[in-house]
This record gives structure tokens, sequence and C-alpha cells, in this order.
């Protein structure tokens, strides 16, 4: 009977090196088709929110309140952390009654008896490609947290406070003129679908302008609704280390804005500021500079109608502020 003969050392290094070559051209393959599923998903999900908006506009007549729940007079013009957010009204359109029950709107949304209820993760509510360290974050602000904005040293956020993340914000409205005067003026607004504050603004309770699918006068699908701004509490920009958050460091934009079930101070919920021509908002950084994503070259915007589109990196800043406003009588053109 013959002898087999046993590979060579050559031969093993030779079907090493190919076998190599093989993983390394699979790898990236592979990976890219986990983000195409990944940001398929996130499509999905803006898709979903965009209908149930669409849901409670057809039995309520108007979009969600931005600002919901009985929350006493605030202390300063800036303390509006713990209102209930525009979310929480349409949960029971993306079969998530059972959550909506356990909320307590006669308090804030911060208070302690609503814990459980905002710490839960709403799947719909996240993007499976964003690059938080976690998708529940403790440090928020309690109702009777101070007088000023920021936070003075000593008055720490407290750890005990927690809530579950989103990576989709509502295009509210795009700062137009950064230049003049505080950001706390409506003139310096264009605003979008969903309505706008009513003044006066240091008083009572958060109070914005409903607002019907007819206002849209630039037309529902020329107009963004939810788009995406991946990644908070955590701080990302381009060009820079990600800042992950830390509740005892004061100077950070505000965290409420990055759960699902509280809405926060209207200039932090502009789409787009600070931002020149020269620095194209999309993926630039994820604290209001624009759209923030971690898929490649872009961002998902979902319209009023419902469509969901992929912005390109390279979409103009007066694109975008042709697509939040609602009535500038202008072409969006994305």
């Amino acid at each position: 009977m013959p002898r087999r003969r046993a590979a060579t050392l050559v031969e093993a290094l030779v079907a090493m090196f190919i076998l190599a070559i093989l993983i390394g051209l699979l790898l990236p393959a592979v990976q890219s088709a986990r983000e195409s599923a990944r940001r398929t998903q996130c499509a999905s999900h803006l898709r979903q929110t965009a209908l149930a908006v669409q849901f409670y506009h057809d039995r309520h007549g108007q979009v969600p309140a931005l600002w919901n729940g009985v929350v006493p007079a605030k202390r300063s013009t800036h303390h509006r952390f713990w209102s209930h957010s525009w979310r929480t009204k349409i949960l029971s359109f993306i079969e998530q009654d059972a959550l909506y029950r356990q909320l307590d709107f006669t308090k804030e949304a911060t208070h302690v008896d609503n814990q459980t209820a905002i710490s839960t993760l709403v799947p719909v509510f996240l993007c499976p490609s964003s690059g938080r360290a976690s998708n529940v974050f403790a440090g928020l602000g309690p109702i009777d947290f101070g007088l000023q904005y920021p936070p003075q040293p000593g008055t720490p956020y407290r750890s005990d406070l927690r809530a579950a993340a989103t990576d989709y914000q509502p295009a509210v409205a795009v700062q137009w003129d950064t230049q003049r005067g505080s950001d706390l003026r409506l003139d310096h607004y264009l605003f979008g679908p969903w309505g706008e504050p009513l003044p006066p603004i240091p008083s009572g309770t958060n109070r914005a302008r409903p607002l019907r699918f007819p206002d849209i006068v630039d037309g529902t699908s020329q107009t963004i609704l939810i788009y995406e701004s991946a990644g908070r509490p955590d701080s990302y920009e381009r060009g820079k280390a990600p800042v992950e958050f830390d509740p005892a460091i004061v100077d950070h934009p505000d965290q409420h804005s990055a759960a699902w079930a509280i809405s926060t101070h209207y200039p932090w919920m502009k789409l787009l500021a600070c931002c020149p021509e020269s620095e194209l908002s999309i993926n630039h950084g994820n604290y209001y500079k624009g759209m923030y994503s971690f898929h490649p070259h872009g961002a998902h915007a979902a319209m009023v109608d419902g469509a969901v589109r992929f912005l390109s990196e390279s979409t103009s800043n007066a694109a975008l502020r042709a697509a939040v406003s609602r009535d500038g009588g202008d072409e969006a053109g994305l």
C-alpha cells in the first residue's frame, strides 16, 4: 500500500496564506452586509415612528405636542427638562400601550415615580448602528435642580435618575441667524412641522401652537419630520474623539434630549445651528450641528408623509433648512 505523503511546511504556509487572503476579502463584505441590514432596520424604525405620528394626527387632528404633562412653573427660562415628550403620546401606536399606561403625566417625566417607565428601552426609537456606551444612562436633573443653567459646581446631576435613550429627534426648527442676540428669540428660527413655542417664554408650563398637516404648505413629502441624531448623550463631532457622557461633569450638552421620554428646552431641539456653509451638517456632530448617524456617507430622515430618505453627507445646509421649514416656499431638493 503506498505511503501517504504529509504536507510540507511550505505547502502549509501557502495554504494559510491563501486562507488569510480569502478571509481578508470576505470580512469587509460580511461587515458591509451587516451594516446594510442595520441601516435598513434603522430606516424601518424611522418609518414606524413617522407613521405613528400620522396615526396620532388622524385621531387627534394635530401632531403630538412637544411638551406634555403637568409641570410646575419653571425656575428659569432654561429649565424645561421635565416635560413628557411627544414620543410618549405615540406609544400606543407602536404597540407600547402598556408602557404608556405606566407613565404618570401628573408628575414630571424625571420624577422617581416615572423611573421604571422612562428607563425602559423602546427598540423603535433606537438605531442598531448607534455607538453610544449604553442605551440606558444615569444623571438627570430633578425638578428642584436649581435656579441656573448650566448648573453650578456642587449641584451635580442625580446619578439615581436614569432614562432610556433615543437616536431620533424631531425636526422642530432651524436657527437661521446665529450672529445676533439670544437663541431664545423666536424670530431667529424657521419652524418645522411640530408647531412653535408660544410666548411669553419665561413663565408657566411649556406650550406650543398645535400644528396640523394642512399647515405644512411646503408639502408633506418635502418637509422633514424626524431625523437621526444618534449617540446622545455621548458627544460626537467630526475630527474629535468621542466624549462619553459623565453626569459629574457640568459643562455638557443637554443629556435630557437623549431620552425618548423627555422633552427639553426648544433651542436644544433645533436641527441646524453653529455650522457655516463650509461645514456641511450631516455627520458633522450629534448635538445641534445637523444630522448625525453611524452609517457611512449619510443619515436618515423621515418626511411628514412617512417616506424615509437617506441624505448624503454632501447635502447643503441650505437644502436642510428648506427641508425643515414648513412654510418657507422653498424647494428642499433632497
